[in-house]
């Protein structure tokens, strides 16, 4: 999609991508921290494998002009999904998280990923033509 220079990135797949992987691995993360204290190293390296790829698509989405880089959706997706799951992964094995509070963790993270959808796509739904 030429039209829209934010769809017409590698940061559309990386976000997309990066958004499964890492609600995935902090899910399993959470529950799998309720159920024993030591975690696999494959939870905490798909973690940071999902950290990194939001991480590394915020930062291109940074660089488009137009891109409502300064909006509050955009630092809410940053504080929400990076630093909430850089805060999870730090915690990861280390001390048994309680499940209520993994829940709302997962739950912020998810409404981090919520925010950067609506920032991807109210960026090509305020302006016409669409398509």
């Amino acid at each position: 999609m030429t039209l829209h220079p934010l769809w017409n990135t590698l940061a559309t797949p990386s976000a997309f991508f990066g958004t499964s992987i890492l609600l995935g691995f902090a899910s399993v993360s959470v529950m799998a921290n309720y159920v024993q204290q030591n975690l696999p190293a494959t939870l905490k390296v798909g973690l940071l494998l999902g950290i990194t790829l939001v991480a590394m698509s915020l930062l291109m989405r940074y660089r488009i002009p137009g891109a409502d880089a300064g909006s509050a959706l955009f630092w809410w997706q940053l504080l929400a999904s990076l630093v909430v799951s850089g805060w999870l992964l730090s915690r990861a094995g280390s001390r048994k998280i309680p499940l209520f509070a993994g829940i709302l963790l997962v739950v912020i993270i998810l409404s981090g990923e919520f925010a950067g959808r609506m920032l991807f796509y109210g960026n090509v739904m305020s302006g016409a033509p669409w398509f």
